[in-house]
């Protein structure tokens, strides 16, 4: 495929495939057929830049392209025209045991060797400075023809941070990501409990945890994590910095003279080794208190699923008696699917009124 040919090298014809792919629901084939074509692309751009990371400089990569239901969403999030300017649709990662200096050296050799190829020079974002919801990292966006690939370069408690958000936002919202509150803040917990309660206007009150008590603790919980993940990316972020400094002792005893510190180099970089093992502990410790947390609330979802899949077979017998005794004339699957609408409907119009039920003073 000449990567320089095709409909990606004009951002227009890019951005209009963004648009018609939202224009409706499904998108249309042509469109979807469109779409893959230029994954096609990106995927062999792709390919090109982890085989020449791989043998000019000897680093071990992953890759991914972006599947079609995530720029669906990442699209639906910006209004359809940005397709052209999403940089990440082909990722790159390098994840490897670094301190902050030695993260830019790879930074600054591989920018140097897409450069050398003469096309349009690379592009550096600098996640640290600028983290965003606390995810730290250095993104270097290089151009393979018009085609943009993004590598990423992290540490390993870069890498270890990310994932752990990611596991975050799995159970909470995808939505965490940019910024932004959830859809349902409590990660499809809300939804299954409040249906869970249909047809019974008060059913947890006889466990001692009413709707709406149970309903605001998962969401507390959900906020929680989420501050609790923030404030451990400025922990990994303190930790690299002193494991950058214990890694770099001339560099720290420089400082120390210029600034006239009473402590000595030595105890500096003491006292930072002792930081890296205890928060390395800590951060392992939060990692399997999420997991915890994620579980039981998988289980929670799981029982009220359940509940609510008996409380729909319930209304669908109720809404098959009313539509049998109406005498229809019409096909069986038409029956069928009047039955399930309006079983869906009954649902549906008792979960507000229950959950208005359980919130004080309803």
């Amino acid at each position: 495929m000449d990567l320089d040919e095709g409909f990606w090298t004009s951002r227009s014809k890019v951005e209009r495939l963004g648009r018609n792919l939202l224009a409706q629901t499904p998108p249309a084939d042509e469109h979807l057929e469109q779409l893959h074509e230029l994954l096609g692309a990106y995927d062999e751009a792709l390919s090109y830049v982890t085989q020449k990371l791989e043998d000019s400089l000897g680093v071990s990569t992953t890759s991914r392209l972006k599947n079609t239901g995530t720029i669906l969403e990442k699209l639906l999030r910006h209004g359809g025209s940005s397709l052209s300017k999403i940089q990440d649709l082909a990722g790159a990662r390098v994840v490897a045991e670094l301190d902050l200096i030695e993260q830019d050296l790879l930074v600054k050799r591989i920018e140097a060797l897409f450069e050398a190829e003469g096309r349009k020079p690379p592009k550096i974002i600098d996640r640290r400075e600028n983290p965003r919801q606390g995810y730290r990292a250095v993104h270097i966006v290089v151009y393979i023809g018009k085609i943009p690939v993004e590598i990423q370069v992290r540490t390993t408690l870069q890498h270890w941070w990310a994932n752990l958000f990611e596991k975050v936002a799995d159970a909470i919202g995808r939505e965490i990501r940019y910024g932004e509150v959830p859809a349902d803040r409590s990660g499809g917990i809300l939804p299954l409990a409040a249906r869970a309660s249909t047809g019974h206007p008060r059913p947890l009150t006889e466990n001692n945890a009413g709707l709406a008590d149970w309903v605001e603790e998962r969401l507390t919980i959900a906020d929680r994590i989420v501050d609790v993940a923030q404030d451990m990316s400025e922990a990994v972020d303190w930790v690299e910095r002193m494991v950058t400094i214990s890694h770099h002792p001339a560099e720290l005893r420089e400082v120390m003279r210029r600034e006239g510190a009473e402590q000595s180099a030595h105890e500096i970089l003491e006292q930072t080794k002792e930081a890296k093992s205890k928060y390395r502990k800590i951060f392992d410790k939060y990692s399997e208190a999420i997991d915890r947390v994620i579980e039981r609330e998988k289980r929670s979802r799981a029982i009220y699923e359940k509940i609510h899949q008996q409380l729909v077979a319930d209304a669908k017998g109720r809404a098959r008696t009313v539509v049998e005794s109406l005498n229809l004339d019409l096909p069986p699957e038409k029956i069928e699917e009047i039955v399930l609408a309006f079983a869906e409907s009954q649902v549906e119009a008792s979960l507000q009124q229950a959950v208005a039920d359980e919130r004080p003073g309803g």
